[in-house]
Parts: C-alpha cells; structure tokens; sequence
C-alpha cells in the first residue's frame, strides 16, 4: 500500500511537532538558558515551528474525535439514537479537518517566506549591585517607551 501525498505531510508534521517539544524541553535546561546564543536560536526555530505545530495540533485533536464519533456511529451495541446523532456529526468533523489540512499544507509551504514577527529580550542586572539594577530597569523603560513608539505589542 503506497503512502499519499497527505499521509507523508502528516507524517511530516508529526517529526515537526516532536522537535518542537525537544526544543521546549532543551531551553528550560539551565545551561541553555544561560548561553544567550543558544537560546536565541532555539527562540528562532521555537518561533519558526510554532507556527506549523499549533494548527498540527487542532488538526489533530478534530482527527481524535473523527475517529470516536465514526467508532459510536458503527458500533452496534449503542444505542439506535445515539448512532444517529455520532453520525450526523461526521460530514462536519470531515469538512472542519479538511479545512485544517489545506491550511496545514499553505503553512507548510509558505513556511520560509513566513518571518518571525516576535522577540524575546530579556534584560539582567549584572555585577554592581543597586547601580547595575537601576541601569536594567532604565534600559528596559527605554525599550518599553521605544516599543510603544513604534506600536509594537509588549507582552
């Protein structure tokens, strides 16, 4: 039996949502956390998969619950009325997870062109006691006011 075009992509987008979970995991390590450089790229490929595994992940959870209401529909030990109303629900879990599947594919391919359109900054006071703190809250007021300037959203 050959695989299809969408077995393969979703196979696909199943490597990429495992990555997604090892990089999470690899940047809450404190040594990762600790290497800016480090954590800056995990930040950019985190930001880059982010954007393919959330609608992977609806994909599939409609997939998970196609299954059960196509599973009540068939299973003749239930009840006749209870069949009806799994089946009834079937056209529209196809339709929802069709949709998300051609959404998926336009995110897989428009993935490069995409840019990442946040960013993480994190401001640490370093030696120098009371002095380097005041430093970082003036630098991070600087960085507020000029995000607010440009109407960026700071989160």
């Amino acid at each position: 039996m050959s695989e299809s075009v969408d077995d393969r992509l979703i196979a696909r987008l199943a490597e990429l949502a495992e990555r997604h979970d090892a990089l999470l995991a690899e940047i809450s390590r404190p040594e990762v956390a600790s290497d800016g450089v480090r954590s800056v790229e995990i930040g950019k490929e985190l930001g880059r998969l982010k954007r393919l595994v959330a609608p992977y992940r609806e994909f599939e959870r409609v997939s998970r619950e196609l299954a059960e209401v196509r599973s009540v529909a068939d299973d003749s030990g239930e009840e006749a009325s209870f069949r009806e109303l799994a089946a009834s629900e079937i056209s529209g879990l196809e339709r929802a997870r069709a949709e998300l599947l051609e959404k998926l594919k336009e995110k897989l391919v428009t993935d490069e062109d995409a840019a990442i359109s946040s960013l993480i900054l994190e401001i640490r006071a370093g030696t120098g006691g009371d002095e380097a703190a005041l430093f970082a809250r003036d630098l991070y007021e600087m960085y507020l006011r000029y995000c607010e300037r440009k109407r960026f959203k700071v989160g």
